[in-house]
């Protein structure tokens, strides 16, 4: 969506607020964000769909911020789960301080960061799944392994077409490598942020972490699942970091972040392709081609 229809939108849907301009900030799979001239942010869907995970985002903010603290997360000021005669929904939030996350260039940073995301995700997983019964989380709260099946089977059925025979037979590998894995563990369902990257963590000038953003993904679900960004987004020592601080005797655990790491391509292949992007479809099915996380 550009900035011309959001504005549009918001003129239909919130003219009380007053927004007279948009600023372009980031483009996802399948929804902009933008600052507005009242220092708010902005994020829209590219189509009513995403009325759910916004409607989710909505009901689970406010039951992390006391639970993170000091690190922030955005404050919803206004939500629009469908705007009439539009085919789109949003949110306007608070705007929070600090800078997308960049890898660290010295040893004794790296070793802080570890730390400081192996007690983020900490306190994220540790918040009691009771806390959060009413959120309206997709897919509902059902036995994860379960939820990795039905994942599976959709993989399977839209994307290893795709794939060319080697490829897809490393990926069924992987899928009942990954089945066994959580049939012998039976790992905990706690709160999952569902895109840990570099963007979605802020940090201030000294490196500290300030704020979480974009819990559109959220899903309760085992926490090695949480993880499987890191080696992409931090690189493998690093990765290897959080995970020894997040558990250091969980073998089990950092197995299960490697099978997840390694799937994690197949995944933003389904959603390039349900979204029609040729282009992220290339590349995201270069990125199993390459698998390099084979080692992690």
């Amino acid at each position: 969506m550009r900035a011309a229809e959001a504005l549009r939108l918001l003129d239909t849907a919130a003219p009380e607020l007053g927004i007279r301009a948009l600023r372009p900030l980031a483009r996802g799979w399948d929804a902009a964000v933008f600052e507005t001239d009242t220092g708010l942010i902005m994020k829209v869907g590219d189509d009513a769909a995403i009325g759910r995970s916004l409607t989710m985002e909505c009901a689970l903010l406010p039951r992390l911020a006391p639970a993170l603290a000091p690190i922030s997360v955005p404050t919803v000021v206004c939500h629009r789960a469908r705007v009439p005669k539009a085919a789109h929904a949003f949110t306007l939030s608070t705007k929070v301080g600090g800078s997308p996350l960049t890898r660290p260039s010295t040893p004794a940073a790296q070793d802080a960061l570890a730390a400081a995301l192996a007690e983020l995700c900490h306190r994220l997983h540790r918040i009691p799944p009771a806390e959060l019964a009413d959120v309206p989380f997709d897919p509902a709260s059902r036995p994860w392994r379960q939820v990795v099946a039905a994942r599976a089977l959709q993989l399977e059925h839209e994307l290893f077409v795709e794939l060319d025979p080697p490829r897809r037979r490393r990926a069924e590998e992987l899928l009942q490598r990954l089945d066994a894995a959580l049939a012998a563990a039976t790992p905990p369902s706690v709160l999952n942020h569902g895109d840990l990257t570099r963007d979605n963590v802020l940090v201030d000038d000294r490196g500290t972490i300030t704020a979480l953003l974009d819990f559109g993904d959220a899903l309760m679900g085992d926490p090695a699942h949480d993880l499987r960004t890191l080696p992409d987004e931090l690189g493998p020592d690093l990765a290897r970091g959080v995970m020894q601080r997040y558990a250091p005797a969980d073998d089990a655990l950092r197995h299960r972040v490697a099978l997840y790491a390694r799937l994690l391509p197949l995944e933003h292949a389904l959603f390039a392709k349900q979204a029609g992007n040729d282009d992220r479809l290339r590349e995201a099915l270069a990125s199993f081609y390459a698998d390099p996380w084979a080692r992690l």
